[in-house]
């Protein structure tokens, strides 16, 4: 189905909420609400040769404190739950304290702790409700602790009503009879569940297509359309920045790029966008097959390329890319097992790294189970079926008590990861649900289900999150954990799979 055009003046309402879309920019539920901040300065242009996402503003928090205060002056709502929210605007690749204070007499609220963030990733500071009133009532000062470069964060300024006011700094307020599981599906399906380009607005794209599947009637199917609008702002001409918030209009940069081809075959099989990513696949192919990145092999190619391929193939009627598809999965399911465990990479001089690392499990066993489902009646699965089967074999009885998978599955003292447990339920969900895998692999991913629920914020935010993977495996293993967008779209497919999807109200 392509694209349907959105004049001007409905994507205004498709970005700020309105036309189907949960509330975001405009009325929120009561149950939750955002008191807006703003800086009280303006900010410098961002860094040459960097871009913030969708064209929203930015302003950078330095060595020198810098000030937000609430536009509107009025009390604060009543509320169980208070936090301080900031969302980055561009990339960064150190660890980072924000300390924070409040405006008017310098008192100490806390410190945000960010390491590696990307952009659009949404970072809080819990607060008390005495905390809350200081700073609605004379604002917070930022300033950057140990030096560095600046950190960059959304805001929406006077006339910016496309930004969601999930992504500008705000308080969050929530009221006691708040309910985390309804708000995670206003939060889904809205642009506050954006991310950069690849795999990790791929797997909100493929939650939200999974619950417009499931509920047609729902705000899922604008919601998707308003965060391709995104990146297709005119015709089929993408529009994005990469990994370091550079931008990468119609170029991609790497094999982590390709799962939102995915979803744009869907909407678009025979635009410019699903012919790049074609050409890109066949140009990377290596003689023994594999499409990889220089010299390694690793598990996100399962679902960033085998899966897109399985999915545009079907779309485009074309057997050579059914084939190419099979092909990765081979690739990997030859390489990345070893020892009796899956690794995330596997470099041409032998090397393996990431030994059960839940994130790299999960992209490997969902992007088989999906690309199964994609490449239905075509032959030669038999393999790549019993690669499916081999893994939930390894995995059920590594599900911790609570449901989860911890961050190394094998590893069950180390702190669980929401995102990577959410991907692997998924999996088993699908596989299930495919027949290919038994009951006991659906029971499974039932109770991860149950378990992600306890991690949701009262607004619906997915934390627990293990942050993404540029720290190597010291910060995987730690214990520091974030809110993960990304993470709730790995979510939203398992709950599309075994899940209630709730009748949003007003």
């Amino acid at each position: 189905m392509p694209l349907r055009r959105v004049r001007p003046f409905l994507f205004s309402l498709l970005l700020s909420g309105a036309a189907g879309l949960a509330p975001s920019a405009g009325a929120v539920p009561a149950a939750i609400q955002y008191e807006l901040l703003r800086p009280v300065a303006d900010s410098a242009p961002v860094p040459s040769g960097k871009r913030v996402p969708a064209g929203w503003l930015a302003f950078a928090v330095g060595e020198s404190p810098v000030v937000l205060r609430c536009p509107e002056a009025r009390d604060l709502a009543p509320g169980a739950g208070y936090a301080l929210r900031l969302t980055t605007a561009l990339d960064d690749r150190e660890t980072r304290l924000v300390e924070v204070t409040v405006a008017a007499t310098g008192r100490p609220l806390g410190r945000l702790d960010l390491r590696f963030a990307h952009a659009l990733e949404t970072f809080q500071l819990p607060l008390t409700p005495a905390q809350a009133s200081e700073v609605s009532a004379s604002g917070v000062a930022l300033r950057l602790a140990g030096g560095g470069a600046p950190l960059w964060f959304l805001h929406g300024a006077d006339g910016a009503t496309a930004l969601p006011r999930e992504l500008q700094p705000h308080v969050m307020i929530a009221r006691a009879d708040a309910a985390p599981t309804i708000e995670f599906h206003r939060r889904l399906a809205s642009l506050a569940s954006l991310q950069p380009f690849g795999w990790m607005e791929g797997c909100v794209l493929e939650g939200l297509r999974d619950l417009a599947d499931r509920a047609p009637s729902g705000p899922y199917r604008a919601a998707r359309e308003a965060h391709w609008r995104v990146f297709l702002p005119a015709g089929d001409r993408l529009v994005f920045e990469d990994p370091r918030s550079e931008p990468r209009d119609h170029r991609l940069h790497s094999i982590e790029d390709g799962l939102p081809f995915a979803d744009l075959a869907r909407w678009q099989p025979a635009g410019a966008g699903v012919g790049l990513f074609i050409d890109y696949c066949v140009k990377l192919r290596r003689a023994d097959g594999a499409i990889q990145g220089g010299n390694m092999l690793s598990a996100e190619g399962s679902i960033t390329i085998a899966y897109p391929l399985a999915v545009i193939a079907a779309a485009r009627n074309r057997p050579d890319l059914a084939a190419l598809a099979v092909e990765q999965l081979n690739v990997r399911r030859q390489r990345l097992w070893h020892d009796g465990a899956l690794w995330l990479r596997h470099y041409d001089d032998g090397r393996r790294t990431f030994r059960g690392w839940a994130r790299g499990v999960a992209w490997h066993v969902l992007g088989t189970a999906r690309s199964l489902g994609a490449l239905r009646g075509e032959g030669q699965l038999g393999p790549i079926e019993a690669d499916l089967r081999r893994a939930a074999d390894w995995l059920l009885p590594l599900q911790r008590p609570d449901g989860l998978w911890s961050c190394f599955v094998e590893d069950r003292d180390s702190p669980p990861d929401t995102s990577g447990s959410a991907g692997i339920a998924a999996a088993l969900a699908h596989g299930a649900r495919l027949g290919v895998l038994p009951p006991a692999a659906g029971a499974a991913a039932r109770r991860t289900l149950a378990a992600l629920q306890r991690h949701l914020t009262p607004d619906g935010l997915l934390g627990g999150a293990a942050q993404s993977n540029r720290g190597g495996e010291t910060l995987q293993r730690s214990d520091y954990r974030v809110l993960s967008q990304m993470g709730m779209g790995l979510l939203a497919q398992l709950i599309a799979e075994c899940g209630e999807i709730p009748a949003l109200g007003p």
